[in-house]
């Protein structure tokens, strides 16, 4: 008896979908549940990331520095952050991926991501160079600039420019993985 080799029917591709800017929810607001409740109810949210306590932790250290060791003060702002529930800071629709995550305030946010810069630039320089409109031309490799300048909080607004989709062979310059091929490097970027 001969075996036939089973043929696997496998969905049409769909091309990667075009990057968006994240939607905001600001929850305490009653438009802005609904919008969220619905887009729940939807199906455009697959994952709900929220990092409270790391938050909480995180501007502990930041507004008291000189007591981060003082545990019981650090349990009464942290409880006090939690207990503000979903309406601490906004949440973020990341549609392309459906992750719906938390973030604090912007300018908290800023104050976070670049605390630890406080030994190599003062408060006035991370002011002038976070106001900063960088503009990044290739991003094969200038994608690993973008990075390192945003995790940095150098840059307000990025002007990002490159006509081609990543191919194979820009993997070893971009960080992304294969399920990235065929992706706009500017949406992937952005």
């Amino acid at each position: 008896m001969t075996r036939r080799p089973a043929t696997a029917r496998f969905p049409q591709a769909r091309p990667p979908r075009p990057w968006s800017p994240p939607v905001a929810f600001e929850l305490g607001k009653p438009e802005d549940e609904d919008r969220l409740a619905s887009a729940l109810e939807d199906g455009e949210i697959r994952t709900v990331i929220d990092p409270i306590e790391h938050v909480a932790n995180g501007l502990f250290e930041l507004r008291h520095t000189e007591r981060r060791d003082d545990a019981r003060l650090r349990a009464d702002f942290v409880r006090n952050i939690v207990d503000q529930g979903p309406a601490f800071g906004r949440w973020w629709l990341f549609e392309w991926s459906g992750q719906l995550v938390r973030f604090p305030e912007r300018d908290d946010l800023r104050a976070l991501r670049t605390f630890r810069n406080r030994d190599l630039i003062t408060p006035t320089e991370q002011a002038i160079l976070y106001s900063a409109t960088i503009a990044v031309f290739g991003l094969s490799v200038g994608s690993n600039v973008v990075e390192r300048l945003v995790g940095s909080g150098i840059g307000g607004t990025f002007i990002l420019a490159d006509m081609d989709i990543i191919e194979p062979s820009n993997l070893n310059r971009i960080n992304g993985v294969f399920s990235d091929v065929g992706e706009h490097k500017v949406d992937f970027v952005a």
